[in-house]
């Protein structure tokens, strides 16, 4: 039965893998060729800036301007529609709604137009102004661009929280100039053609909307579910040398399984374009967090409970009370919209995206990696309660991961980039605590000595 056992495992992990090689190959090709960003402007908004419409163009740097639903260069040929056509010729701009969860405009069945994923400035997108600064604006273009894959950016006039809206032209060319060198140094470019995401038909799967959907929820909830029964095991041990390199090998395993499973998934032009998303992020989430939360309280239950009387109950309650965070941070922070964020950590987010690549997912750095090499550490010296704690931490960051390539309109290579700077820099920083956490418990531990000793 075990040998059967093993070859089935074998042979599913062959055709995965099979599968995932075929699907993300043609996605990466897909997404190599569509790296050209371009800019315009409504007619009807140009005319709140300026009477001067020509001169003022050329001045700020946008690239084109529409009219009745085309968008027109300055020779004055159409170059993209906002509205589904017959014509085949021109590109459809297909225009992010204001939640992200699809388009305003959808094309017409069977429609054959080259589609560009566009981006429009909503009002609350365009009053970031800050007396002549235009970074908030220039920041929220960026990641249009570089992280959701948005390849035409439609802009409105620029104005304040005040209503004060700025004409001069200056003040345009100035944000573009800044985000233009800030997006070719992500291997982007913004010189006047966009690029229209065109998919191999190679990579079409054959199978129906509602299935597909299924298998892409069960492929984020499933895999990081493996995560948190190979963090249960390790959990029973002492984090020796061999249990260790099982631990991050399942762990890796996991985490790289799911996320290619619903890559592979979602190469498919109705995510790729954003016409449709990921379903079920919530389930996602918390599923495979509760499975980990109670393996590991059912793996420690003795430790927890058994040893010290009240006091265990007493670290119980704290513990779950520090679980019960660990749910309200997944809820209040995933989607389109997280909940409350303080200045401290938009500065953090600001400073990241400046300085790396790409920013990390805040979560995953600041908590769920670093609770990787505490956790191990927790094994070794048995700290049951911290175990508890930041086994969640190391299910998290799987979990995370996994969700990060939920997004289809991401760049492949982004979400890739953006995972390994989290892993990299948390675990870095869950290293340091490490060390801290050490010298605290040495510490601690020789000052109980020397107090029973002088008793």
């Amino acid at each position: 039965m075990k040998r059967i056992a093993r070859l089935t495992a074998a042979f599913v992990a062959a055709v995965l893998l099979l599968f995932c090689g075929h699907q993300l190959y043609f996605r990466a090709a897909a997404e190599s060729n569509d790296r050209a960003c371009a800019t315009a402007i409504e007619a009807d908004q140009l005319e709140k800036l300026t009477d001067d419409p020509a001169g003022w163009l050329a001045a700020s740097g946008i690239d084109y301007v529409i009219r009745d639903g085309y968008g027109y260069d300055r020779m004055d040929r159409p170059v993209f529609t906002l509205t589904a056509t017959d014509d085949g010729s021109i590109p459809l701009a297909l225009v992010e709604n204001h939640t992200r969860t699809g388009v305003n405009t959808s094309p017409l069945p069977g429609q054959a137009n080259p589609m560009v994923k566009t981006l429009y400035m909503y009002d609350d997108y365009a009053n970031r102004m800050v007396g002549d600064d235009s970074a908030q604006i220039e920041d929220l273009l960026f990641r249009a661009a570089v992280d959701r894959g948005m390849r035409l950016l439609i802009l409105t006039p620029f104005s304040d929280q005040d209503g004060k809206i700025y004409t001069e032209p200056a003040v345009y060319a100035g944000c573009l100039s800044a985000l233009q060198t800030r997006i070719e140094a992500r291997g982007l470019t913004l010189n006047g053609e966009f690029s229209c995401m065109v998919l191999d038909s190679r990579a079409d799967l054959p199978l129906p909307i509602l299935l597909q959907k299924m298998l892409m929820l069960l492929s984020a909830a499933v895999f990081p579910c493996g995560a948190a029964i190979v963090v249960a095991s390790t959990a029973r041990t002492n984090a020796d040398g061999r249990s260790v390199r099982r631990c991050l090998l399942g762990l890796l395993l996991c985490t790289a399984a799911g996320a290619a499973v619903v890559s592979a998934l979602m190469t498919d032009p109705r995510y790729l374009l954003g016409l449709d998303v990921f379903s079920g992020v919530k389930i996602a989430l918390l599923l495979p967090m509760a499975a980990s939360g109670g393996l590991l309280v059912w793996t420690l239950r003795h430790d927890l409970l058994l040893r010290n009387g009240w006091k265990s109950w007493l670290t119980l309650l704290l513990v779950l009370a520090a679980v019960c965070g660990v749910y309200l941070l997944l809820t209040t922070r995933s989607g389109d919209y997280p909940g409350w964020t303080s200045e401290v950590e938009a500065a953090l987010r600001t400073w990241l995206e400046h300085t790396l690549y790409v920013r990390p997912r805040t979560k995953e750095l600041i908590f769920a990696a670093p609770c990787i090499p505490i956790f191990l550490w927790a094994c070794r010296r048995g700290k049951a309660a911290l175990k508890l704690l930041c086994g969640l931490g190391v299910c998290l960051e799987c979990v995370s991961v996994v969700n990060t390539f939920c997004h289809g309109v991401a760049p492949l290579r982004i979400s890739v980039i953006r995972s390994l700077l989290g892993l990299g820099i948390g675990v870095a920083l869950g290293g340091l605590l490490c060390l801290l956490l050490y010298f605290l418990d040495k510490n601690i531990g020789k000052r109980g000595k020397a107090g029973g000793r002088h008793k």
